[in-house]
């Protein structure tokens, strides 16, 4: 299995939107069935899970200070649909929001989604990243 993860990262003070910096979550696999996954905590942490599941790595922390704060929106901009996820729609974040995409042996899925936040249920857009979600169980040749 390779791992590649090119997210970034920021700090910041209580109640602080900090910019997404959007990037690839990836995972791929030698002629095996994979996933990956990118969730929107309602802490206001992005991370990305591969493989089994037991990976969790912290991309990026988008807000500091309350948790529930504020709507996500993916829009699907490359790609094929993900796997699972709601696309189009503003999610509040009072609960996690994922999306992930899956493949079996041989196989390849590539989302690139425009995550959006929003304070306001959507009306303003305060930050926004373009995010590649990539499940990739080709054989190594």
């Amino acid at each position: 299995m390779m791992l590649r993860m090119m997210l970034g990262g920021g700090d910041g003070g209580g109640g602080v939107v900090i910019p997404l910096p959007g990037g690839v979550a990836e995972t791929q696999a030698n002629n095996a069935a994979t996933f990956t996954r990118l969730t929107f905590f309602s802490s206001g942490i992005v991370a990305s899970q591969h493989e089994v599941g037991t990976a969790m790595q912290v991309d990026h922390r988008w807000h500091h200070g309350a948790g529930g704060v504020g709507s996500v929106r993916a829009t699907l901009t490359g790609g094929e649909n993900p796997s699972s996820g709601t696309l189009g729609a503003w999610l509040p974040l009072t609960a996690d929001r994922a999306w992930e995409n899956a493949s079996s042996p041989g196989g390849l899925r590539s989302s690139t989604l425009l995550l959006e936040i929003s304070l306001d249920g959507g009306a303003t857009v305060v930050s926004s990243g373009s995010y590649e979600v990539v499940s990739d169980s080709r054989p190594w040749v």
